[in-house]
């Protein structure tokens, strides 16, 4: 919790407003209204703060000043302060929810990861100026880091020639854009295509399954085994051969699947080694 000297110093500083009331006029009424995000998220080490409002306010009106404050004790004591700006100044009310982010750099100390107090400040007037309110808001909210990036899951595939019989173990590759601090996990299955697509047919042409593939921390590839089956049969090439299709789906919440590249899928690429036999007249 935060210290009492810091709660009351910061509350006691949100009373003050930005500028007093047109004299002689009355304040909107309820054409105003915003939260502050719970969770703010330090920016490099502490140097700053970013802070996301929810503002609501009606047509007709105009945001004219904001500020935005943070203060925070450290457990000797000292207490951590910065301030900085919401909006540009001027800002039409268009009737709808913004989410607005604001950027506070710390002036004296850095900002630690733990509670703050955040006290924001917006001057409301209406278009013509004549009726202004302050409005002020203290919220108590967590500073923490930002999470660390997610993975990118890019299924690569695998190329294997098919053979007349027998099997041949294709070891589909499937990599990560960076190594994780946590397992990665991304659920896969093998997949038909259409009829006379010359997509390969799970359980015919290669070996059908699914699965849980698993990247344990610091590892940036794995491979999915499949069996291919031979056979003798001449089959209409698909770009160099039968395509086996691998689908991905459900990647754990530190990765995405990459879909920019073959929507997402994995290939088995089977090379056709039948030909047709040649009748030779003469």
């Amino acid at each position: 919790m935060l210290t009492a000297a810091l709660a009351a110093g910061a509350l006691a500083a949100s009373t003050i407003p930005i500028h007093d009331a047109v004299a002689g006029s009355s304040p909107p009424s309820d054409v105003f209204e915003y939260t502050t995000a719970k969770n703010v998220r330090r920016i490099a080490g502490g140097v700053g703060a970013r802070v996301v409002f929810r503002v609501t306010c009606a047509p007709g009106n105009i945001i004219l000043e904001q500020s935005l404050e943070i203060r925070q004790a450290y457990p000797d004591g000292r207490i951590a302060r910065g301030f900085g700006f919401i909006f540009p100044v001027a800002t039409d009310c268009n009737g709808e929810e913004q989410r607005v982010p604001a950027t506070v750099f710390a002036d004296n100390l850095a900002f630690l990861e733990g509670p703050a107090l955040v006290t924001s400040r917006m001057f409301v007037c209406n278009d013509n100026f004549f009726e202004c309110q302050n409005y002020t808001d203290a919220t108590e909210v967590e500073i923490s880091d930002p999470p660390p990036p997610r993975s990118v899951i890019h299924p690569i595939g695998a190329l294997v020639v098919e053979g007349d019989e027998g099997s041949t173990t294709a070891d589909v590759v499937v990599r990560l854009n960076r190594p994780s601090a946590e397992p990665v996990t991304i659920d896969w299955e093998t997949v038909a295509g259409p009829p006379d697509s010359g997509v390969a047919e799970p359980g015919v042409d290669f070996e059908s399954g699914s699965g849980t593939l698993t990247f344990a921390p610091g590892e940036t590839e794995q491979t999915i085994p499949l069996e291919v089956f031979g056979d003798t049969e001449v089959e209409a090439p698909l770009l160099y051969g039968e395509w086996g299709l691998i689908a991905f789906s459900n990647p754990s919440a530190n990765a995405v699947l990459d879909t920019t590249s073959f929507f997402g899928f994995g290939a088995v690429i089977i090379l056709d080694d039948d030909v047709d036999d040649v009748i030779i007249v003469g």
